[in-house]
């Protein structure tokens, strides 16, 4: 077993799979400004974090605030679609199980989170969520300092550069998963610790010394 203490985990894209939901909700914004929708494929290559960059690349004409009531509401319409991919519970389990503190950092917003946590039975697992999160390389910082988290026994696990980017400035290992929103030639790119096709490899990867056969950077 690796020596991480405590697990950090991003919640679209490595617990949830809510990326059909996005992209229908943020394309009915673009199409609101008269800009043409994305095709999957082409979110998935060009949707990046910061949210407010990736709007200011797009849509630099309209205030943040305007585009986040437009998308959160027609997320709620579609969050219905939002499934949890099958590996998380017996993850988060095995986690619990193994003495592993678990946190989550994300920037879905908290009636979103709390809807669907609810819903899948996730919430009891974590110390503490941290939602509605603007940049996770200050959150990332906040969350290590508020909770007493040494960087060298922590796992930040998410789906996307900006996940990895995080865990860089932070100076803890990152686990980047390839079941959410940044295609796999995006992830490497970013180097993480550890490349890991979905939660299944990340518990093997923690827990299976036999099995530890991921890319490390």
């Amino acid at each position: 077993m690796l020596p991480f203490r405590a697990v950090i985990l991003d919640w679209s894209g490595t617990l949830v799979d809510d990326l059909d939901c996005v992209l229908e909700a943020g394309n009915h914004v673009f199409r609101a400004y008269g800009k043409a929708p994305f095709s999957r494929e082409e979110f998935r290559e060009k949707f990046f974090l910061p949210l407010r960059d990736f709007y200011a690349r797009y849509l630099p004409e309209v205030p943040l605030e305007e585009l986040d009531q437009h998308f959160h509401a027609h997320y709620r319409a579609f969050r219905g679609k939002v499934t949890l991919f099958p590996e998380a519970l017996p993850f988060l389990n095995q986690c619990r199980s193994n003495g592993l503190d678990l946190f989550l950092l994300s920037t879905i917003h908290p009636d979103h989170y709390e809807t669907l946590a609810a819903r899948f039975g996730l919430k009891h697992f974590f110390r503490c969520a941290m939602t509605s999160v603007g940049d996770k390389r200050t959150g990332l910082q906040t969350l290590l300092s508020r909770y007493s988290l040494l960087p060298s026994t922590t796992l930040f696990v998410g789906d996307m550069v900006h996940d990895v980017e995080a865990a860089h400035c932070a100076g803890v290992c990152s686990c980047a998963v390839l079941t959410g929103y940044d295609t796999e030639s995006k992830l490497r790119r970013a180097r993480p610790t550890f490349l890991c096709s979905n939660l299944v490899e990340v518990e093997a990867l923690l827990f299976d010394t036999t099995r530890q056969s991921f890319l490390q950077f």
